[in-house]
């Protein structure tokens, strides 16, 4: 019995979606919709929910941005307690906010700016290379 409600507890605390090779595994409802991480511009958290910017669609569902910000990696960066960026998808930014694909404006926190800046600069160099 006990074994019981402790499964039932980890199924509970399970994030909504899951990484299977190139896609982000999304349940909305009884549905599984894969989303290739590479088309995800931005993560919005709204409340309880999550939307998932990418330049054909937004895709909103239960599900927390700490948990997709641990599964998304390095390729991605929590520019404020409200979004996840997709670094590849950097077009400029400001102690204001980043520009992303497609001409959004996310927020970036005056705390978190030092960081996204040395970051994005590694990556560039990385990526240009």
């Amino acid at each position: 019995m006990i074994d019981e409600i402790h499964d039932g507890q980890q199924r509970d605390v399970r994030s909504k979606s899951r990484i299977m090779e190139e896609n982000l595994m999304v349940s909305i409802g009884k549905r599984e919709i894969p989303v290739r991480i590479d088309s995800i511009i931005y993560v919005e958290s709204r409340n309880r929910k999550v939307a998932l910017h990418t330049a054909k669609e937004e895709i909103e569902y239960y599900d927390k941005i700490e948990d997709l910000e641990r599964m998304l990696g390095n390729d991605f960066f929590r520019t404020h307690r409200g979004f996840l960026v997709n670094l590849s998808c950097v077009e400029s930014y400001d102690r204001k906010g980043v520009c992303m694909t497609g001409g959004d404006t996310v927020l970036i926190s005056k705390y978190r700016f030092h960081a996204f800046d040395e970051i994005y600069r590694k990556y560039r160099n990385e990526h240009d290379e």
